[in-house]
């Protein structure tokens, strides 16, 4: 077995496939449940069924993952918002005036008064 691939394209039929190594491809199609330690893309991919990062996984969305942390904006479109999974409550909005809670829960805005702010963990 290889550790070095570089190819054209290659087409994976099967989770049962599996290459130690690198593989450069221009095309790479996968089918079946696949393993990979590592995933380095440039331009756009696209992956149908779902994507699990780390060892959280839940088949009932797109990307499951146990941590996530974004450089930039979180931006999402619609009537839709951000949701705790496991106190089922969030924020969201339906129009361009107001910010609403989700789940029927209070908001609780915390002062430092003046001091430091506050870290997340």
């Amino acid at each position: 077995m290889s550790n070095l691939a570089i190819l054209n394209s290659l087409l994976v039929n099967g989770g049962a496939s599996r290459f130690l190594g690198k593989i450069y491809a221009q095309d790479l199609e996968v089918s079946g449940t696949t393993s990979f330690s590592s995933i380095s893309a440039t331009g756009r991919s696209t992956f149908s069924g779902g994507i699990t990062v780390g060892n959280y996984e839940n088949t009932s969305y797109a990307i499951s993952t146990s941590g996530l942390i974004v450089n930039e904006w979180v931006r999402i479109n619609g009537n839709h918002g951000w949701y705790n999974q496991t106190y089922g409550g969030g924020m969201y909005m339906t129009d361009a005036n107001y910010v609403k809670n989700y789940g029927g829960k209070s908001l609780l805005l915390v002062s430092n008064n003046g001091a430091n702010p506050a870290t997340p963990p």
